[in-house]
Protein backbone atom coordinates (compact mmCIF):
# COMPACT_ATOMS: atom_id res chain seq x y z
CA UNK A 1 0.00 0.00 0.00
CA UNK A 2 0.96 3.63 -0.50
CA UNK A 3 2.61 4.55 2.80
CA UNK A 4 1.07 8.05 2.70
CA UNK A 5 -2.40 6.47 3.03
CA UNK A 6 -3.85 5.34 6.36
CA UNK A 7 -5.03 1.74 6.82
CA UNK A 8 -7.92 1.15 9.22
CA UNK A 9 -8.46 -2.52 10.14
CA UNK A 10 -11.54 -3.95 11.83
CA UNK A 11 -11.41 -6.03 15.00
CA UNK A 12 -15.02 -7.13 15.49
CA UNK A 13 -16.68 -10.18 13.95
CA UNK A 14 -19.64 -9.28 11.71
CA UNK A 15 -21.56 -12.14 13.38
CA UNK A 16 -22.86 -10.64 16.61
CA UNK A 17 -24.89 -12.35 19.37
CA UNK A 18 -28.54 -11.24 19.25
CA UNK A 19 -30.64 -11.79 22.39
CA UNK A 20 -34.04 -10.51 23.52
CA UNK A 21 -32.23 -8.17 25.92
CA UNK A 22 -29.74 -6.72 23.42
CA UNK A 23 -26.81 -7.41 21.11
CA UNK A 24 -23.27 -8.40 21.99
CA UNK A 25 -20.31 -7.59 19.79
CA UNK A 26 -17.45 -10.07 19.61
CA UNK A 27 -13.88 -10.06 18.38
CA UNK A 28 -12.77 -11.95 15.26
CA UNK A 29 -11.31 -15.29 16.36
CA UNK A 30 -7.50 -15.30 16.59
CA UNK A 31 -7.37 -11.58 15.86
CA UNK A 32 -6.20 -8.76 18.13
CA UNK A 33 -5.09 -5.15 18.43
CA UNK A 34 -1.49 -6.39 18.60
CA UNK A 35 -1.87 -8.29 15.30
CA UNK A 36 -3.48 -5.27 13.62
CA UNK A 37 -0.49 -3.16 14.70
CA UNK A 38 2.00 -5.78 13.49
CA UNK A 39 0.13 -6.10 10.18
CA UNK A 40 0.77 -2.41 9.54
CA UNK A 41 -2.60 -1.03 10.50
CA UNK A 42 -2.75 2.67 11.34
CA UNK A 43 -5.96 2.42 13.36
CA UNK A 44 -8.27 -0.19 14.90
CA UNK A 45 -11.96 0.00 13.98
CA UNK A 46 -14.60 -1.51 16.26
CA UNK A 47 -18.32 -1.65 15.56
CA UNK A 48 -20.22 -1.70 18.84
CA UNK A 49 -23.93 -2.46 18.90
CA UNK A 50 -25.28 -0.30 21.70
CA UNK A 51 -28.57 0.85 23.16
CA UNK A 52 -28.73 2.78 26.43
CA UNK A 53 -32.00 0.96 27.20
CA UNK A 54 -30.65 -2.60 26.73
CA UNK A 55 -30.45 -4.88 29.76
CA UNK A 56 -27.88 -4.02 32.43
CA UNK A 57 -25.91 -7.21 31.80
CA UNK A 58 -25.70 -6.56 28.04
CA UNK A 59 -24.63 -2.94 28.61
CA UNK A 60 -21.94 -3.97 31.08
CA UNK A 61 -20.57 -6.64 28.73
CA UNK A 62 -20.42 -4.16 25.85
CA UNK A 63 -18.63 -1.62 28.02
CA UNK A 64 -16.08 -4.20 29.25
CA UNK A 65 -15.56 -5.38 25.66
CA UNK A 66 -14.59 -1.87 24.60
CA UNK A 67 -12.54 -1.03 27.70
CA UNK A 68 -10.31 -4.06 26.99
CA UNK A 69 -9.86 -3.01 23.35
CA UNK A 70 -9.22 0.62 24.32
CA UNK A 71 -6.56 -0.44 26.82
CA UNK A 72 -4.89 -2.64 24.17
CA UNK A 73 -4.91 0.28 21.70
CA UNK A 74 -3.23 2.46 24.31
CA UNK A 75 -0.67 -0.28 25.04
CA UNK A 76 0.23 -0.72 21.36
CA UNK A 77 -0.01 3.01 20.58
CA UNK A 78 -2.62 2.74 17.85
CA UNK A 79 -5.76 4.90 17.48
CA UNK A 80 -9.20 3.44 18.22
CA UNK A 81 -12.04 4.32 15.85
CA UNK A 82 -15.40 3.45 17.37
CA UNK A 83 -18.48 2.88 15.23
CA UNK A 84 -21.66 2.93 17.31
CA UNK A 85 -24.91 1.53 15.97
CA UNK A 86 -28.32 1.70 17.65
CA UNK A 87 -30.42 -1.37 16.78
CA UNK A 88 -33.92 -2.81 17.21
CA UNK A 89 -34.82 -5.37 19.87
CA UNK A 90 -36.50 -8.53 18.60
CA UNK A 91 -39.97 -7.24 19.57
CA UNK A 92 -39.47 -3.82 17.98
CA UNK A 93 -41.13 -2.69 14.79
CA UNK A 94 -38.86 -2.96 11.72
CA UNK A 95 -36.64 -5.52 13.47
CA UNK A 96 -33.71 -6.68 11.33
CA UNK A 97 -30.33 -8.28 11.87
CA UNK A 98 -28.54 -6.58 9.00
CA UNK A 99 -26.64 -3.32 8.93
CA UNK A 100 -29.53 -1.17 7.73
CA UNK A 101 -30.20 1.93 9.78
CA UNK A 102 -33.08 1.20 12.15
CA UNK A 103 -35.97 3.41 11.03
CA UNK A 104 -37.47 3.83 14.50
CA UNK A 105 -34.35 4.88 16.39
CA UNK A 106 -34.59 7.97 18.58
CA UNK A 107 -31.93 10.66 18.31
CA UNK A 108 -31.39 10.51 22.09
CA UNK A 109 -30.34 6.85 21.76
CA UNK A 110 -27.57 7.82 19.35
CA UNK A 111 -26.47 10.90 21.30
CA UNK A 112 -26.52 9.22 24.73
CA UNK A 113 -24.46 6.32 23.36
CA UNK A 114 -21.79 8.70 22.09
CA UNK A 115 -21.87 10.58 25.38
CA UNK A 116 -21.10 7.36 27.28
CA UNK A 117 -18.19 6.26 25.10
CA UNK A 118 -16.58 9.69 24.95
CA UNK A 119 -15.50 9.06 28.57
CA UNK A 120 -11.74 8.79 29.06
CA UNK A 121 -11.81 5.18 30.31
CA UNK A 122 -12.70 3.85 26.83
CA UNK A 123 -9.69 5.45 25.08
CA UNK A 124 -11.69 6.23 21.93
CA UNK A 125 -9.79 8.50 19.55
CA UNK A 126 -12.42 9.07 16.86
CA UNK A 127 -16.12 8.27 16.44
CA UNK A 128 -17.75 6.91 13.31
CA UNK A 129 -21.40 7.80 13.90
CA UNK A 130 -24.73 7.15 12.29
CA UNK A 131 -27.07 10.02 11.65
CA UNK A 132 -29.19 10.67 14.73
CA UNK A 133 -31.99 11.45 12.28
CA UNK A 134 -33.56 9.00 9.84
CA UNK A 135 -32.86 9.78 6.19
CA UNK A 136 -36.55 10.46 5.47
CA UNK A 137 -36.50 13.32 8.00
CA UNK A 138 -33.43 15.06 6.57
CA UNK A 139 -35.25 17.79 4.67
CA UNK A 140 -34.91 21.53 4.17
CA UNK A 141 -38.16 22.01 6.09
CA UNK A 142 -36.67 20.25 9.13
CA UNK A 143 -33.28 22.00 8.91
CA UNK A 144 -33.48 24.08 12.10
CA UNK A 145 -34.74 21.18 14.24
CA UNK A 146 -32.18 18.76 12.77
CA UNK A 147 -29.30 21.21 13.18
CA UNK A 148 -30.01 21.40 16.94
CA UNK A 149 -29.89 17.60 17.14
CA UNK A 150 -26.56 17.46 15.29
CA UNK A 151 -25.14 20.15 17.59
CA UNK A 152 -26.13 17.97 20.58
CA UNK A 153 -24.35 15.05 18.92
CA UNK A 154 -21.23 17.19 18.51
CA UNK A 155 -21.31 18.15 22.21
CA UNK A 156 -21.70 14.49 23.22
CA UNK A 157 -18.33 13.60 21.64
CA UNK A 158 -16.52 15.55 24.36
CA UNK A 159 -14.36 17.31 21.71
CA UNK A 160 -13.24 14.04 20.12
CA UNK A 161 -13.27 14.05 16.30
CA UNK A 162 -16.17 12.34 14.57
CA UNK A 163 -17.08 11.28 11.06
CA UNK A 164 -20.39 10.24 9.50
CA UNK A 165 -21.27 6.79 8.24
CA UNK A 166 -23.79 6.57 5.43
CA UNK A 167 -26.14 3.74 6.52
CA UNK A 168 -26.94 3.09 2.87
CA UNK A 169 -28.76 6.44 2.39
CA UNK A 170 -29.34 7.71 -1.13
CA UNK A 171 -26.45 9.86 -2.34
CA UNK A 172 -28.50 13.07 -2.14
CA UNK A 173 -29.74 12.31 1.39
CA UNK A 174 -26.18 11.59 2.48
CA UNK A 175 -24.98 14.90 1.02
CA UNK A 176 -27.78 16.68 2.94
CA UNK A 177 -26.79 14.77 6.08
CA UNK A 178 -23.13 15.73 5.63
CA UNK A 179 -24.04 19.42 5.32
CA UNK A 180 -25.69 19.24 8.75
CA UNK A 181 -22.79 17.22 10.16
CA UNK A 182 -20.04 19.53 8.86
CA UNK A 183 -21.85 22.64 10.08
CA UNK A 184 -22.07 20.97 13.50
CA UNK A 185 -18.39 19.95 13.79
CA UNK A 186 -17.87 16.67 11.90
CA UNK A 187 -14.38 16.00 10.53
CA UNK A 188 -15.40 13.94 7.50
CA UNK A 189 -17.07 10.69 6.55
CA UNK A 190 -16.36 6.96 6.28
CA UNK A 191 -18.94 5.55 3.93
CA UNK A 192 -19.49 2.29 2.10
CA UNK A 193 -22.88 1.38 0.67
CA UNK A 194 -23.96 4.87 -0.36
CA UNK A 195 -20.85 5.10 -2.52
CA UNK A 196 -20.69 1.48 -3.76
CA UNK A 197 -24.40 1.37 -4.62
Amino acid sequence: LNKSKGLIITLEDHNFIDTHKGRLSKQIKNWSVEKIKKTGGDAVKVLLWYRPDASKSIIEKQKKFLIKIGNDCKKYDIPLLLELLVYPFKEDKNYNTNYLSWQDKKHDQVINSINEFSKKKYNVDIFKVESPINASQITKANYSKNFKIFKKLNSATNKKPWVMLSSGMSKQKFIDCLKLAYQSGASGYLAGRTIWL
